[in-house]
């Protein structure tokens, strides 16, 4: 097989990871090569595999961290032996916190609101919620 061929085979493999032999053959004989699907096949598990898959997820990070948020619900002991109720917003871009909610006893309209009520969640759309989503069973601090 020539070095264009393999070349080739190994282009198609990197540009297209979800193509296997069979769809690579079929283009290749589009193109007017005319070899065997088992040849294809051979080749493409020989193609050489993307660096490390952390630098193709920090790369995806770094791209897109300006739209990226992450989010928690998590559980906080406190000295009197109860448990608050956390929820909690950060923002990928500047690491900076975007809403932060604390109640004691949550219930699943107020989770609701917390998250209906925010809108976008970016930098220019910060706040905390509103005094509408409160009611007699959850209170809301604001941070």
């Amino acid at each position: 097989m020539s070095r264009e061929i393999r070349t080739l085979i190994f282009r198609m493999v990197a540009e297209n990871p979800m193509w296997g032999a069979p769809r690579i053959h079929g283009e290749l004989l589009k193109l007017g090569f005319d070899l065997s699907e088992r040849s294809v096949s051979r080749w493409a598990r020989r193609a050489p595999r993307h660096p490390d898959p952390a630098k193709r997820w920090l790369t995806f990070l770094r791209n897109h961290r300006e739209a990226i948020a992450a989010m928690d619900f998590f559980t906080v002991p406190t000295l009197t032996f109860g448990i608050l109720y956390c929820f909690f917003v950060i923002g990928h871009d500047r690491r900076k916190i975007l809403h932060f909610n604390v109640t004691q006893n949550p219930n699943l309209s107020g989770s609701r609101n917390n998250c209906e009520k925010r809108g976008p969640i970016n930098s220019r759309t910060v706040s905390c919620c509103s005094t509408e989503t409160q009611n007699l069973e959850s209170t809301w601090f604001r941070l």
